[in-house]
């Protein structure tokens, strides 16, 4: 039907990926006191996102739903971490951020 197709061809136009943001910790940055890092992931017509953080003794994931989710993670254990961050739109666009970062 008419809509069905209209609908198709906004989707095949839409080429603008989710907009991932991390505050609190940069890629290679040693940070020498616990803090809490901010994750969010934003875009009008999300499908899924997906938030893997990994430490020595710390495993955490979180799923994004909605057009602007975010989230707070409290970083307060010493060692190495690994961030990834996957997003993707009803469209197909994605995007992936890693990080990693240690804390003394």
């Amino acid at each position: 039907n008419g809509k069905t197709a209209a609908i198709a061809s906004i989707i095949s136009l839409y080429k603008t990926p989710p907009e991932i943001s991390v505050t609190g910790a940069d890629d290679g940055q040693v940070l020498n006191s616990a803090f809490d890092l901010n994750i969010s992931i934003h875009d009008l017509h999300l499908k899924q996102g997906l938030i893997e953080i990994r430490g020595t003794s710390f495993y955490e994931t979180w799923s994004a739903s909605s057009s602007q989710d975010s989230i707070v993670f409290p970083i307060s254990e010493n060692g190495d971490y690994q961030v990834l961050i996957t997003a993707q739109d009803i469209a197909g666009n994605k995007v992936e951020k890693r990080l990693s970062f240690r804390l003394n």
